[in-house]
């Protein structure tokens, strides 16, 4: 999806420079024609792509309309700059035969992208209902009601966010107060809730506890259920039938006159907040609501108070919990020490990867801890069916259709490597990801992509100028191996480790947008 956003707003700005040339730069086309690609590319970008939701992503008839999309946009394009091109050289001016053979082949080939791109609209407005209807069908429930068995826990470099977190639950504020726990995917966030929610001391403070994991995919019905199954042992296959404002006026009663603390784990939009928060009554007794989620924002609009933000663990914090997830004293032999510790740094302070990869460590011969030192991030993206990269790949998967492109092209950077935020919105601009907007720049547009790209917890800020403005950003090194490999998958980005010869390229079904050989520097 995110080569054929691409690719079409790529081309709409070559339309903008053809259809608005310098006086220098004067192109003689049927405008008309042109004008009708531009529309044509609009709607698809408007009416399909901007408004298409995410878990569409999988389905093959999608899939395929994505990629004529993509190859049509990128044919259309090819041919109009090849034109302006030989027009600005002067090889079309020699005789006005090979002019009126040009701007001939120019014509059909629009008039070709023009017809391919109203045969797709056809094929979306045909399978329009039965795409949904097969989604709603197999799609299948992420939700869920209960809450990480506080035996599987182990809490590093989190202390103060416990106490400041037990400090809000146990505040003298006794209006209904929502308290948000913000981060990047692995970092932590359902861990320490989990910590503070099975804390005794919560437990009989709190007179109703209930819990539910919200995720991307949800109902209201299936929000609602999950919580009065937990508080009244409400039987959810016989309350299927019941209403979902009969289902929110019973939790509601339920709720009234009692001190509950609620946790919403893994909240994805403003949705599924307001969906259900009339149905929680300020019983003005202390009453609480846990919010986790990736996203900044959200938590800011969710929150009664400042988010609490998760930040990476330091080095020192990394050892410390891979040497504890490894050897059950927590104790170390003093000969791998030194590996542990470099392995620990590798996962950049990212409390996902270093369980992960403390699994790995834990079932491998000391004398393997060195082949996975040279490769901590493939030996952590490899175990247990990727699933650190199953996890982080939801905020992928959750980006608006715009910001896709924008994340991908992280690919084309190294591991580790600090990027200036001037140089990495012009050349988001000179591919042409950025679309234009009312009155603002493109490159405040990009700004502004890439503050959202930060909120969401996908990149992360390396310095700040004394303004506040960022100024260099980077990648985790774990996300950098998301990038790669959905960039590669959807022939976004070719980068020099994922082949081993030139001739690669060759192969015809291969025809990557880009190719990296440099390793972005």
């Amino acid at each position: 999806m995110a080569t054929a956003y691409a690719a079409l707003v790529s081309l709409t700005h070559t339309i903008d420079h053809i259809l608005n040339p310098s006086p220098h730069h004067q192109f003689n086309c049927d405008r008309d024609q042109i004008n009708c690609l531009r529309q044509k590319a609009d709607f698809l970008i408007d009416n399909f792509l901007e408004n298409r939701s995410s878990i569409a992503g999988d389905h093959k008839e999608i899939e395929d309309l994505e990629t004529r999309m993509r190859v049509a946009a990128e044919g259309a394009e090819y041919i109009i700059e090849d034109s302006v091109m030989n027009h600005i050289l002067g090889r079309c001016a020699v005789e006005r035969v090979e002019t009126s053979t040009s701007n001939n082949i120019l014509s059909e080939c629009v008039l070709t992208a023009i017809q391919e791109f109203h045969s797709i609209e056809e094929e979306l407005v045909k399978m329009k209902k039965y795409v949904h209807a097969k989604i709603s069908i197999t799609t299948e429930a992420t939700s869920s009601s209960r809450p990480l068995p506080v035996s599987e826990t182990i809490m590093v470099g989190f202390d103060g966010h416990v106490n400041e977190i037990m400090g809000a639950l146990f505040s003298n504020e006794s209006n209904l107060q929502i308290i948000s726990i913000v981060g990047m995917g692995g970092i932590g966030k359902t861990t320490l809730t989990t910590h503070v929610y099975n804390k005794p001391f919560i437990v009989q403070h709190f007179h109703v506890r209930a819990w539910f994991t919200v995720s991307q995919e949800y109902t209201e019905k299936e929000i609602l259920l999950g919580l009065l199954h937990q508080i009244d042992n409400t039987n959810q296959d016989d309350a299927h039938e019941i209403s979902d404002g009969k289902l929110g006026d019973k939790l509601y009663k339920t709720l009234l006159g009692r001190k509950y603390l609620i946790v919403m784990d893994d909240v994805w939009d403003i949705k599924a907040w307001d969906m259900f928060k009339r149905f929680l009554p300020d019983n003005n007794n202390g009453s609480r609501i846990l919010v986790t989620t990736r996203l900044l924002r959200l938590a800011v609009d969710i929150g009664s108070c400042i988010p609490y933000q998760l930040n990476l663990l330091d080095e020192k914090q990394s050892w410390d919990l891979l040497r504890r997830k490894i050897f059950a004293d927590g104790r170390s032999p003093v000969e791998l020490e030194g590996t542990g510790k470099s392995i620990a740094t590798k996962c950049r302070g990212l409390p996902l990867a270093l369980v992960v990869i403390a699994g790995v460590l834990a079932k491998s011969k000391t004398e393997n801890w060195k082949y996975v030192e040279e490769d901590v991030t493939s030996a952590v993206n490899n175990e247990h069916d990727d699933f650190c990269m199953k996890i982080l790949l939801l905020s992928y998967n959750h980006l608006p259709i715009y910001l896709k492109p924008c994340f991908l092209y992280f690919a084309v950077f190294p591991e580790d490597f600090d990027i200036k935020l001037s140089r990495l919105v012009r050349l988001w601009i000179a591919e042409g990801f950025i679309r234009k907007r009312g009155h603002k720049s493109l490159e405040k547009i990009g700004e502004e992509y890439l503050e959202d790209l930060i909120d969401r917890n996908l990149i992360l800020v390396s310095w700040r100028s004394i303004t506040g403005q960022v100024t260099d950003c980077h990648i985790h090194d774990v996300l950098s191996e998301l990038c790669r490999r959905e960039a590669h998958k959807d022939n976004f980005i070719l980068t020099e480790n994922l082949y081993n010869h030139l001739d690669i390229l060759s192969d015809t079904k291969i025809s990557p947008g880009r190719l990296s050989i440099n390793g972005g520097k």
